[in-house]
């Protein structure tokens, strides 16, 4: 029986690594028997500082800083300042510790055709307040490059949004919900040296609204609108104007989808 510091690590010595005498031998490939020296293993011993490091359940990389392999009864993750985790359900979570479905991700979603075309999508929750005023909603960005040149800011993109508008929070809140749903998009164009412009909202089609009582709580329209902030950042801004006897919080739950192309550095987008 092997054991460190009282603690049994091992119950026969053929499930123990042992190194022959002399040990580790610079960037030398040495040797790994087990503890009957029955079967070799190669270990390569670089003169880097590279370091794989256990600690309980975990295994690090370099030092027992923020990346790790991380495994217990049931699940494997593998952490570097946000999650991707591994359930034996077969869900798999990015940026989430508790994924539900197949693919569960908490973030943008980018799709690459190399450097030069991409796509990106994000989901939006907004809260307005009891107000039938455009607010501001989300922000599409792009880079002022300075890398190669100053005229290297050059691009395009279509932005696409769908979801729906609500009246009334829901959840447990007291109060008829209403909903409608709607979708629209816009296109910016970006010359290399930094001005650009911004199409109309087009396509936009809304439902008719839904809710549990819409004389009580309903929704006369939802709106799109996208302005040029700068040459660099486009803001987006939804107006959900209420009807029925009752108005309260209203706002929208949307995905925005980005299709881009030309640029440097892929387009950001971001919740004001």
């Amino acid at each position: 029986m092997a054991t460190l510091s009282g603690s049994t690590i091992a119950s026969t010595y053929d499930r123990l690594l042992a190194l022959p005498s002399g040990g580790l031998n610079g960037s030398a490939l040495v040797a790994l028997t087990d503890g009957n020296a029955s079967d070799t293993i190669s270990l390569q011993v670089a003169t880097t500082k590279t370091m794989i490091e256990g600690s309980g359940n975990k295994l690090f990389f370099g030092d027992e800083g923020d990346e790790y392999i991380y495994g217990d009864t049931t699940d494997l993750r593998v952490y570097s300042g946000a999650d991707i985790l591994l359930m034996p359900t077969g869900y798999v979570g990015i940026g989430t510790a508790s994924p539900t479905t197949e693919l569960d991700v908490d973030g943008a979603v980018t799709i690459h055709s190399g450097t030069t075309a991409g796509n990106i999508k994000k989901v939006i929750y907004a809260s307005f307040g009891d107000t039938d005023s455009a607010t501001a909603t989300f922000t599409v960005s792009t880079t002022d490059e300075t890398s190669p040149s100053e005229d290297y800011d050059g691009g395009s993109y279509t932005c696409r949004v769908y979801g729906h508008g609500w009246h009334g929070a829901g959840g447990t809140a007291a109060g008829h919900v209403a909903a409608m749903g709607y979708k629209g998009f816009f296109a910016k164009g970006v010359n290399r040296s930094g001005s650009a412009s911004t199409s109309a909202v087009a396509g936009a089609v809304s439902t008719a609204h839904a809710g549990s009582s819409v004389a009580y709580r309903g929704i006369a329209s939802v709106t799109m609108t996208a302005v040029n902030t700068t040459a660099f950042v486009t803001t987006v801004s939804f107006a959900v104007v209420g009807s029925g006897d009752n108005d309260t919080t209203r706002g929208v739950s949307i995905i925005v989808e980005v299709d881009w192309s030309g640029f440097q550095s892929e387009p950001v987008i971001a919740a004001v």
